[in-house]
């Protein structure tokens, strides 16, 4: 109601919310998931509507918080990933974790998290399957519930990797993914240009340059993880 020329959005559900809302205003993602796969944009080059901004999507994440998940522990042969099916990006998520998990010879197993609910559930089951590592994907819910999830890790004595650095934060053991603070940072970029009269539908969106791991030490030594030297060497930050 209060027309505003431009709505800044950090999910996929709140672009569509702001579509929705309004018929005229250009929408920014300061932190979007896939834009295209969710159909918001026609490409990230072109978006060609009122959406543009930044895309947290990189092919490889996952993959790459497997193998550093793998480093962190080297013993471990069995590692859970939690998704949430609903996210229209678990797919991708899921080939990346599927791919590392074949060069690394690792077991991989599939924990579907729909909702706050099922949670328990879930590391109900890493327990019982004695999982050695879970890898949280990235995913709004998620975040949201960081504390929880952080604190259900905990208590299943599972070390665990996560895509952004508040899970580290609440007290998380690892994580590695694109920094939120410079997404929105970046975003005030794109916000400056479609106020000074930039078509939103002509502003590529971009995708992340800088992605931090982070380590909480007093949490690996909990779980009786010695983080390596180099690890430690290569994190952007360390919690002591």
């Amino acid at each position: 109601r209060s027309r505003p020329d431009v709505f800044v959005t950090a999910t996929a559900a709140a672009t569509r919310a702001a579509m929705i809302a309004s018929p005229s205003a250009a929408i920014l993602m300061a932190y979007g998931s896939d834009p295209v796969g969710n159909r918001l944009v026609a490409s990230l080059a072109r978006p060609g509507g009122r959406v543009t901004g930044m895309s947290n999507l990189a092919e490889g994440l996952v993959g790459k918080m497997f193998e550093l998940l793998r480093t962190l522990v080297p013993s471990a042969q069995r590692l859970t990933l939690l998704v949430n099916p609903t996210n229209l990006t678990a797919a991708v998520y899921r080939t990346d974790a599927e791919d590392a998990a074949r060069a690394l010879r690792i077991a991989l197993t599939l924990i579907e998290v729909a909702a706050p609910d099922d949670l328990a559930l879930a590391f109900d089951r890493l327990r019982r399957d004695h999982a050695q590592g879970v890898i949280v994907t990235p995913d709004p819910m998620f975040l949201a519930l960081r504390t929880r999830i952080v604190g259900l890790a905990a208590r299943a004595g599972v070390p665990a990797i996560y895509n952004q650095r508040e899970f580290v934060e609440a007290g998380g053991l690892m994580s590695y993914g694109a920094s939120i603070r410079d997404a929105y940072a970046r975003s005030a970029v794109f916000a400056d240009r479609i106020l000074k009269g930039a078509n939103p539908g002509e502003l590529p969106v971009e995708q992340p340059t800088k992605f931090v791991l982070a380590i909480n030490v007093p949490t690996a030594r909990t779980l009786s993880i010695a983080v390596p030297q180099a690890l430690l060497l290569r994190a952007d930050e360390v919690i002591q």
